[in-house]
């Protein structure tokens, strides 16, 4: 899958710069979401410009994600049917 808008619009207009926090906030400025720009621009830093460098950061944090999804959803199934909890 190629890079969506948001993914460029994201890199474009607040990755790629110099600055860490924007100086103004625009029409778009919805689409910078501070810590995914941050992860962006330390990913793109350490494995250069690609769509694997700008989407690495999503991808750890989805399976961060699923990790903590799975242990509430299972510590709640063990309240509910009184299984221990894995």
């Amino acid at each position: 899958m190629s890079i969506t808008y948001d993914e460029a619009y994201s890199y474009l207009e607040f990755a790629r710069r110099d600055f860490w926090v924007p100086p103004e906030f625009n029409y778009m400025a919805a689409n910078n979401h501070l810590l995914n720009t941050w992860l962006m621009k330390i990913s793109v830093s350490l494995f250069g410009l690609s769509e694997f460098s700008l989407r690495l950061p999503n991808l750890l944090f989805h399976l961060v994600y699923l990790f903590f999804s799975y242990r509430s959803l299972a510590a709640i199934v063990a309240i509910a049917f009184s299984v221990p909890a894995p």
